[in-house]
């Protein structure tokens, strides 16, 4: 349900295509734009002040199709690139570090971004190395 929402814009272009341009695929395409540029302007121009919004919120659909094939995109690699450090992507779901950047430069060492000495990512290590996650705090 989440990534029907997320990408809700994609999905109303495809089936558009798929259906050959039905009335109902129209329909659905039509409701879903108004929905996410009604969004987008409540929330980023009127609530969030974002003139850049304001400007260019023509592009919000354009954008919403391409963060689609990008995603897509990422489910094709193995190789991960997170704070600074490289990793990798096992056959069993784990990741391991690589210690060499694409640059030749050594990446941060894995306990420093949670990494046991093997390069299994460890939670307890994680908190240690960064400190334990911030806390919320409500103000009256």
């Amino acid at each position: 349900l989440g990534l029907i929402l997320t990408n809700g814009t994609t999905l109303a272009v495809l089936y558009t295509i798929l259906s050959g341009a039905s009335e109902m695929s129209f329909l659905l395409l039509g409701s879903t734009l108004a929905v996410r540029l009604t969004m987008s302007w409540l929330i980023g121009v009127r609530w969030l002040g974002d003139e850049i919004l304001r400007k260019y919120i023509w592009l919000v659909p354009a954008r919403d199709v391409l963060s689609f094939f990008i995603w897509c995109l990422g489910m094709a690699g193995k190789k991960v690139e997170w704070r600074g450090g490289r990793f990798e992507l096992l056959n069993d779901g784990k990741m391991e570090a690589r210690h060499e950047t694409e640059f030749g430069r050594r990446s941060p060492r894995g306990d420093q971004l949670g990494f046991n000495r093997t390069g299994i990512l460890n939670p307890k290590l994680l908190i240690a190395a960064r400190g334990p996650p911030p806390t919320l705090r409500l103000c009256s």
